[in-house]
């Protein structure tokens, strides 16, 4: 990969953009077209044809090319896209995996993810410090607070969160471990000596594909994972599928069900690093006594002698601005009963995991 600000370039596909030009709206959502971003165009047709179809495609979206990229360079895929992708690319903008050489960079789908992830790379690329792998990362899980203790974490003098949730391998599901883009990962992560850095991506300890990623990402790293009442947890995930304007299915309460299950995903991590590297905090215990286990955190990413207290130790952040998802008894009651014996094995796990607290299992 080019150490170049200029040289960030984001591969996309002209067939998906034209197919679902809300990709092009993602895309200028993720603000690149402000920056010196090349969007890299693969497209069976030729260049000319090539740029016809963004061009039009932009104007049923009401949208100019340079909303959408600082630059656009096209390239025929049938032509030996490997060949002609080089060794600029950091990402790749799609809703499919990918092969070949494009498996070994990020994929995104989410615009606003692209943007926060393109303006850390310029930001951090002008520094003169060397590229470092992270420090901690977060891992989990979803709904359980992990915005607030990052926010926490932030405010320590000597941690810098850039971007709290880098989403980074989410999409390297169909990467190969020894291709794992861990310099790519590292560039995230330039700071000066004696500051800690990291992220909290609270989705990877649920893709499978992540932990052996990780492993190999950042050996050394220490991980966090945040517990909440999975069925709280499930309840919280529904509101912000509605916040988001989605309506609540079948499949999205099956899919906000299984993120509750946290022993397997608990076993998959302690598989791929030793459990002195994972810190496992419950929301419930934090909510109780922040700055115990804000200090426990502190302690357990090597800031021994810390008696730093963060000046909104005791406001949660992010409290939902929209109506709750609210279940009746008998659904409590029902998630309760699928998720008893997933919670045994989680205390048995982790022993210091109080499910007295998990008063919907109680």
């Amino acid at each position: 990969m080019t150490e170049s600000v200029s040289k960030i370039s984001v591969v996309a596909f002209l067939g998906e953009l034209f197919d679902r030009r809300w990709f092009l709206r993602r895309l200028a959502e993720s603000k690149i077209g402000a920056k010196p971003v090349e969007l890299v165009l693969y497209s069976e047709d030729p260049p000319d044809v090539g740029r016809k179809m963004l061009e039009d495609a932009c104007e049923k979206t009401k949208l100019t090319v340079s909303e959408i990229a600082g630059s656009v360079r096209f390239v025929q895929s049938s032509s030996e896209p490997d060949a002609a992708l080089g060794s600029e690319p950091v990402a790749v903008f799609s809703t499919f995996a990918q092969q070949g050489s494009l498996s070994r960079l990020p994929r995104f789908t989410s615009g606003r993810v692209l943007g926060k992830y393109i303006n850390r790379l310029h930001a951090v690329e002008k520094q003169a410090f060397p590229a470092r792998a992270p420090d901690f990362v977060g891992v989990g899980v979803q709904k359980a607070g992990t915005t607030w203790w990052t926010k926490l974490l932030r405010e320590h003098p000597r941690i810098d969160v850039p971007v709290k949730e880098v989403h980074f391998f989410d999409g390297l599901n169909e990467t190969a471990v020894e291709d794992c883009p861990t310099e790519l990962y590292a560039r995230l992560f330039r700071r000066p000596p004696k500051v800690l850095s990291g992220e909290f991506t609270p989705g990877y300890i649920f893709w499978p594909w992540v932990p052996k990623l990780l492993r190999a990402a950042v050996p050394d790293a220490k991980l966090i994972v945040m517990l909440r009442d999975p069925v709280e947890r499930y309840r919280s995930g529904l509101a912000q599928e509605v916040q988001r304007g989605h309506k609540v299915t079948d499949a999205m309460r099956e899919r906000n069900m299984q993120r509750g299950f946290y022993a397997e995903q608990l076993e998959r991590l302690f598989e791929h690093f030793p459990r002195e590297q994972v810190l496992v905090l419950q929301y419930e215990k934090c909510a109780k006594a922040p700055l115990r286990f804000y200090h426990e955190t502190l302690r357990f990413l090597g800031l021994m002698n810390s008696t730093f207290a963060p000046p909104s130790l005791r406001r949660k952040v992010h409290r939902t601005k929209v109506q709750k998802v609210e279940l009746d008894q008998s659904e409590r009651d029902a998630l309760a009963g699928v998720y008893k014996e997933d919670a045994a094995r989680v205390a048995a796990l982790v022993p210091h995991v109080d499910l007295s607290l998990w008063k919907n299992l109680a």
